[in-house]
Parts: C-alpha cells; structure tokens; sequence
C-alpha cells in the first residue's frame, strides 16, 4: 500500500468514514439513561437562564457517567472533524453534528450545565481543557475558568498552569483583534 498514494488515501477515507459513521451511530442509538434530561440552545438559554450569557447550551444529565459518556462523544466528533480526509466532501447528518464549534460548545455547556464532583472524569477534563482555547467571548472564557477552578477545589487537580496558558492566548487573541480594529480605523 505504501507504493498507490490512492490506494493509501482511499483506505484513509474508508477508515474514517467508519470511525464516524459508527460514533454518530452510538450518539443517536444511545439508551435512555445515556440521553440528556435537557438540551436548551441559542436564545432559549437566554430566555431560561437570564444570567446565561455564555451562548453556552444548557445540557443536562442524570448522572456522572451519561454525563462523561456524551462529553467523550463530543470530543471524539471534533477531533475527528479535525481530522477529516480532504476527499471527503461532505458529511450525513444534521448540519450540527458535522460542525467543529457545535461539539465544543456542548462540552462546555454539559460542564457549565452540571454540578456532580464524580463529573470531573480526567478524560472530561482534558475535553474542556482542549476546547477552551477555542472560546472567543470573555463570558464563556469566565465559564470556563470558573469550572477549572471548581475543578480544582473538587478534585485537587491542579490546573495553574492550564489556565494561565488558556488566558495568555485568550489576551493575545484580543490584543490581535483590538489592533486590527485600530487598523480597520486608521483606514476608513
């Protein structure tokens, strides 16, 4: 196989296209007792939640493992979106599921949503620690510190130096954006 590039890229392709088919599957054939008792998106959090400005969904779940089981799910879903082959034109599904931003965003909404010490499973944590860098607005970064400090204070996993980093490139992202505003100003 190392000698068809084709061939090698048409197994890639397949190899991927199973790996997602087969987590989609698990998502949408899940048990009852797997499924969230409430999914609330967009303005209707707003509308539930007035103190929620985070644009972070509302997930609920009845204990721990769901909880752990559909944030694992989620990050699997963006890491292999992440990765998906070039070939690959375009995904089945709902146009959520095939989005990048949808799955992180439901990783931090399921660990703003709840509240269970048995929550904080490693793998969870290294969820929300990959997608962090990914929020942009200062209330979801605010979200998301205060998890990693509750994190902390529940489990004695020390995250300083996560969080310092999450913070550094979160003030360099804004300091890049108030500059290319001033440029944007400077020009008009």
């Amino acid at each position: 196989m190392t000698g068809f590039p084709s061939l090698r890229q048409s197994h890639s392709l397949s190899q991927w296209t199973f790996l997602w088919s087969d987590c989609q599957k698990w998502y949408n054939e899940r048990p009852v007792n797997v499924q969230q008792i409430v999914d609330i998106r967009g303005g209707e959090a707003d509308q539930i939640d007035p103190d929620h400005d985070s644009s972070f969904p509302i997930l609920i779940y009845t204990t721990p493992m769901a909880l752990v089981a559909n944030a694992v799910y989620h990050m699997i879903s963006l890491l292999l979106l992440t990765h998906k082959p070039r070939l690959l034109k375009s995904l089945p599904g709902p146009r959520s599921v095939t989005s990048h931003i949808w799955h992180a965003q439901s990783i931090a909404g399921i660990a703003a949503s709840n509240d269970s010490p048995e929550q904080w499973d490693p793998i969870f944590v290294a969820s929300l620690l990959t997608i962090a860098k990914e929020m942009t607005h200062e209330s979801q970064q605010a979200v998301l510190l205060e998890r990693f400090s509750r994190i902390t204070a529940t489990t004695g996993i020390k995250l300083d130096r996560e969080t310092n980093a999450l913070q550094a490139v979160w003030n360099l992202a804004r300091y890049e954006e108030e500059f290319d505003d001033e440029a944007d100003a400077m020009i008009s």
